[in-house]
């Protein structure tokens, strides 16, 4: 069965605190080949927004996103716990440390949140939910949020 890539274009959401930038962008396959420049965010206010989609909707892919670059140090996680905090006060947004805590306890036992990844994942790449969501709970959401108002 061919392979189907889903691409996700906000056209809502027109808040940023930092600058966008441009990256540019290769295909090149058998039926197509092409350059485009994107613009995007930086990628610790792309983790910003995978923060706040942990906290909003049950998808194991914010998890995984947000453990991957923490885990690979491709992000400064006090920089984005900045830029959160300021999102949180753009979208009017108040929850505790223990209200995110508790969402993502209920979200847990759901086979969905845990499974939705292995689908997507490169062959190679190691992945176990529960070691990256302890991960994620003690590394980002209680060690970062004990230095903010905000998880």
């Amino acid at each position: 069965m061919p392979a189907k890539l889903k691409i996700e274009i906000n056209t809502t959401e027109h808040f940023q605190v930092l600058p966008l930038k441009t990256v540019p962008f290769t295909v090149a396959s058998d039926w197509y080949n092409g350059v485009s420049n994107i613009i995007t965010y930086e990628l610790d206010e792309l983790m910003v927004t995978k923060l706040r989609a942990l906290y909003q909707r049950r998808k194991g892919r914010d998890l995984f996103d947000l453990w991957f670059v923490v885990q690979n140090n491709l992000i400064n996680v006090d920089r984005v716990f900045e830029i959160f905090k300021k999102y949180c006060a753009n979208d009017n947004y108040h929850f505790s440390r223990d209200e995110f805590l508790k969402n993502l306890e209920l979200k847990r036992n759901h086979q969905a949140f845990q499974s939705d990844m292995h689908v997507l994942l490169p062959v190679g790449l190691n992945w176990n939910f529960e070691e990256a969501y302890q991960f994620v709970v003690d590394n980002v959401i209680i060690a970062k949020s004990q230095q903010t108002s905000q998880p």
